[in-house]
């Protein structure tokens, strides 16, 4: 009898299983809604900051920021919905999520779609009037 190696692709998605079971909370979810998790931060591939608008820079706002989203199964961010953020900042802390992009989740072996709350300080680097090229910061605190 031979034993034949893993194939490189199942390998990879093991470790990307394990990795990801060590690193995350799954709840399961009822067949066809999204999978509850917390803490994708080894998931994140890439983070948009949001383009602050310059009443805000003005004014120096900051606020708090709780976004939920569902992550499809090919990792794209596929809705956001603030549960809580100052108005001002809603529509560009919701925008600028819409565009990160995460490793796919899977779960016994499967793809699965992902719920998660981004929790976050919203807060401009360098906030001047004069400054509308001030470069946002958007914090995950999750």
């Amino acid at each position: 009898m031979s034993f034949a190696p893993p194939k490189p692709e199942a390998a990879a998605s093991s470790r990307l299983m394990a990795s990801t079971a060590s690193k995350l909370t799954l709840n399961a979810a009822p067949n066809g809604r999204p999978v509850k998790i917390s803490k994708p931060d080894g998931l994140l591939v890439m983070k948009v900051a949001p383009e602050y608008p310059l009443e805000a820079k003005i004014v120096r706002l900051e606020g708090t920021m709780v976004l939920r989203t569902v992550i499809d199964k090919t990792g794209e961010v596929a809705s956001v919905n603030a549960l809580s953020c100052p108005p001002l900042l809603e529509s560009v802390a919701v925008e600028a999520v819409k565009h990160w992009q995460y490793r796919s989740f899977s779960m016994t072996g499967q793809p699965v779609e992902v719920e998660n709350d981004i929790r976050g300080r919203l807060r401009s680097r360098r906030v001047a009037a004069n400054d509308p090229g001030a470069e946002p910061e958007m914090g995950s605190g999750q």
